[in-house]
């Protein structure tokens, strides 16, 4: 018996470990765009908020610029840096043989969430 019908989860740090990739994506778009190096804890700070919204925040006069940089970086890399979470796979075939409705819950583009499904990522 079913306890709930649909199941929505967040993409980002739920199905798939993408943090590092995010934040080495962000590194990479401050450093190259703004010539600067911060902390962990600020790359991270936005993260779940559309992306030019992030940028914005680290320099709102340069915010394009940082996205066009963090984007480019993030694709080129998503294949190295996205890992999985165990047990997701599983929960996922569960819910399925369950027969739950799943939806998935992200603010990335379109292109970044195919491109992360589209990459068979390594086990770890």
């Amino acid at each position: 018996m079913l306890r709930w019908r649909a199941v929505v989860f967040d993409l980002d740090g739920t199905l798939i470990d993408t943090i590092p990739l995010i934040v080495a994506s962000h590194r990479h778009a401050v450093q190259t765009v703004l010539g600067r190096d911060l902390p962990d804890e600020v790359l991270r700070s936005g993260i779940g908020r559309p992306l030019i919204e992030q940028m914005a925040v680290f320099d709102p006069d340069r915010a394009q610029d940082l996205y066009d940089s963090y984007r480019v970086w993030n694709h080129a890399n998503t294949a190295a840096l996205l890992g999985r979470f165990d047990g997701v796979d599983e929960v996922l075939r569960e819910l399925d043989r369950a027969g739950a409705a799943v939806g998935v819950a992200t603010s990335k583009s379109r292109d970044a969430v195919d491109l992360a499904f589209s990459i068979q990522p390594p086990d770890g």
